[in-house]
């Protein structure tokens, strides 16, 4: 019996030092400075949309456009260019055989003509 009961002393006396233990380190954690995040020296989200727009305007459109329909970084958009300049040398051998829209375009001139 009184092996029994300091046995279950022996567990008590482990469990009220992990308890302690646990609640000094938690206790230490409150008192430690926090530390803020760093935002790499922007002041304000603000100010940076402004900084990204100013470069945006100083750029040319046009080249960013090709940049971003670069065939080598996507080739749909390579197949797709290489179409319509096979598009326009076909339109440039074969102009009356201009398609839906060139009897579009001479239908329209037909009727502008006649009023």
């Amino acid at each position: 019996m009184s092996s029994t009961f300091s046995f279950f002393k022996q567990i008590l006396r482990r469990g009220i030092f992990v308890v302690v233990l646990v609640s000094l380190i938690n206790l230490a954690g409150w008192f430690l400075p926090t530390i803020q995040p760093s935002y790499a020296g922007v002041s304000s989200p603000a100010e940076e949309l402004k900084d990204i727009r100013k470069d945006l305007a100083a750029q040319d459109p046009e080249k960013i456009y090709e940049e971003a329909t670069d065939p080598s970084v996507d080739p749909k958009m390579g197949v797709e260019k290489k179409f319509e300049e096979n598009l326009k040398e076909y339109n440039k051998e074969n102009p009356d055989q201009g398609g839906l829209l060139g009897g579009a375009k001479e239908l329209i001139n037909k009727i502008t003509e006649e009023k």
